[in-house]
């Protein structure tokens, strides 16, 4: 067999018993992750075989649910376990340390996983980054076979999104097997890299992410007055934002500019699992990519202004804000099932 057959029957192989692995409960509940309660933490540390082969990964922000896992070494002590989960509050009974063990033979190993525990069964995409002698790769696995279809939908996604935009291409993606995706990895810089939340003047931070979103938000197609659909309102019970907000035929929902990447002299589109094909105010997806960076710049922001100040910087009323505050917390109990 040839070098590069090699690489492909290990990365195969991978998949393989990933997805098998990602079914089971107990110690092992997500690929090559063995779970231990807190009670155990003392005894894991002492232990020699947690270390050598295996890589600890620190579950954050969230204890109760594992949200995404970040690498590090060796398992750390619990003073630094402080220092880079401040936000976890610990409850009884979780499972909130891992520590994960790579065969040597795959060729790859874990760089990043994030998942979905809190979105309805329905909706629970798993995604790993791995990095190997093949470069990196991104796969989306279906976490429950109800997310199948939800999976089906990010090609279809893709689709819908192509030529949609005059400077945006979507990134690429091709299908594993029936539960599992492989998604273009975007080499690159990030769309907000050269903005620093922390020292920027205020005036500045609004003006330099006000004109990426100009560029994200570029479409071809004219907008056109908003219509209250069956779908829409399934997907925002109780909203009615009326006819004069601008909408188009079609919406992608995670417009945030951390979903954007430069890569040479394309801008790149590499998450578009939730994508609107009826009318969604457009000015709703603008303040949802505000809302986020906020968040995600949190620490740097707050000190300086609120939240409902930031946002309001961008011209955005109280009106709207209530408004669109409004369509998120549907948006989100969609995602739920609530």
């Amino acid at each position: 067999m040839s070098f590069l057959g090699r690489k492909i029957t290990r990365y195969l192989s991978y998949i393989r018993v990933m997805r098998y692995l990602r079914g089971t409960r107990g110690n092992l509940t997500y690929p090559f992750v063995k779970m231990f309660p807190e009670a155990e933490l003392e005894k894991i540390r002492g232990e020699v075989s947690c270390c050598g082969n295996d890589r600890v990964y620190i579950p954050c922000p969230d204890s109760r649910h594992v949200i995404q896992l970040f690498e590090k070494e060796s398992i750390p002590s619990k003073d630094e376990l402080k220092d880079l989960i401040p936000f976890v509050k610990p409850m009884p009974g979780n499972d909130i340390r891992l520590v994960v063990h790579y065969p040597e033979d795959t060729g790859y190993r874990l760089k990043c996983a994030k998942f979905n525990d809190v979105r309805a069964p329905r909706f629970r995409i798993d995604t790993f980054i791995l990095e190997g002698d093949g470069g990196t790769r991104v796969l989306k696995c279906a976490h429950t076979s109800e997310a199948i279809a939800h999976l089906d939908e990010i090609f279809k996604n893709r689709e819908k999104l192509t030529g949609v935009y005059n400077s945006v291409d979507m990134c690429g993606c091709r299908r594993i097997d029936k539960d599992t995706a492989e998604l273009e990895y975007v080499e690159g810089e990030s769309l907000t890299s050269g903005i620093d939340a922390a020292n920027d003047p205020l005036e500045k931070i609004v003006k330099d992410l006000g004109e990426l979103l100009d560029i994200i938000f570029d479409y071809k197609e004219e907008p056109v007055g908003f219509i209250e659909t069956e779908q829409f309102r399934k997907m925002f019970p109780g909203i009615h934002p009326g006819a004069g907000e601008k909408s188009y035929s079609v919406t992608n929902l995670d417009s945030d500019a951390d979903n954007y990447k430069r890569s040479g002299d394309r801008l790149i589109c590499f998450d578009y699992e939730w994508v609107a094909d009826f009318p969604v105010p457009v000015r709703f997806v603008r303040y949802r990519a505000v809302y986020y960076y906020y968040i995600a710049n949190k620490a740097a922001l707050r000190p300086r202004l609120g939240i409902r100040e930031f946002i309001r910087m961008f011209g955005f009323s109280d009106k709207e804000i209530k408004l669109y505050a409004a369509m998120e917390e549907c948006f989100l109990n969609y995602a739920k099932d609530m």
